[in-house]
């Protein structure tokens, strides 16, 4: 079926509308390219009612709305995933899933520079920032308990703390804690020009050749290796972009 150009034109408007108004709400993107979500706009939900629009796979996006926030396009966060964007600050966490104390105050206070904290407290000589959300991450063998990931910080007295190990039940409701989202890291046009100059060409095959047996981003097939089938694809993508 051939669209008309106003349908064309009214597609092509609603996505950049979509593509603005997610673009608000981004606090951070992270390493993988992943754009992470504020979590302030989610907040007092319980994970049964995430779930209920949203899959729990980490991968499929949400489709709807919690209360007055539209979640539709995101994905919602596994405790992994969450794992992954708390180590930018502090890597020690991959370990345990867990790390707190006197030494992570300014990598606690430096998170709240980038998203906004859920909760806030001030006495006359110091202040205390938090912030908690729902991973998509059941407790392994639990049907009712789900995983949480926080972080917390103070100054005087100095203390930070980064968790993915918090647990609550799914159809509790906390004024405190919202929910991990992100949006998913772009998808290459091209992704056989490895060196990004708008050509598939000899430089990308020597790359390519160079990484093989191995991963990495000349693995055009995602399986792991790079062998004859990357290669296949990258001839059969020769030339411009």
């Amino acid at each position: 079926m051939r669209l008309s150009p106003a349908s064309t034109a009214f597609i092509a408007l609603s996505s950049l509308a979509f593509t603005a108004a997610a673009s608000a709400q981004v606090a951070f993107t992270d390493s993988q390219g992943r754009q992470w979500r504020e979590i302030t706009p989610t907040v007092a939900r319980s994970w049964n009612q995430v779930a209920a629009v949203c899959p729990t796979d980490g991968v499929t996006p949400c489709s709807g709305a919690l209360g007055s926030a539209s979640v539709t396009g995101w994905v919602w966060a596994t405790r992994e995933d969450v794992i992954e964007l708390l180590s930018e600050w502090v890597p020690a966490i991959a370990k345990t899933g867990e790390v707190g104390g006197g030494q992570y105050t300014l990598q606690g206070l430096g998170f709240f520079e980038v998203f906004n904290e859920t909760s806030f407290s001030c006495t006359v000589v110091g202040c205390s920032f938090g912030i908690a959300g729902w991973t998509s991450t059941l407790v392994p063998g639990s049907t009712t308990s789900a995983y949480a990931a926080g972080v917390g910080a103070s100054y005087n007295p100095n203390y930070g703390n980064f968790t993915a190990n918090m647990t609550a039940s799914v159809g509790d409701i906390n004024a405190f804690r919202g929910v991990w989202m992100y949006l998913p890291a772009p998808t290459p046009s091209c992704p056989a020009d490895l060196n990004d100059d708008g050509t598939v060409g000899p430089a990308d095959l020597a790359a390519l050749l160079n990484a093989w047996g191995s991963g990495g981003a000349a693995d055009l097939n995602g399986n792991g290796t790079v062998d004859g089938p990357d290669l296949a694809a990258m001839l059969s993508a020769w030339g411009g972009c």
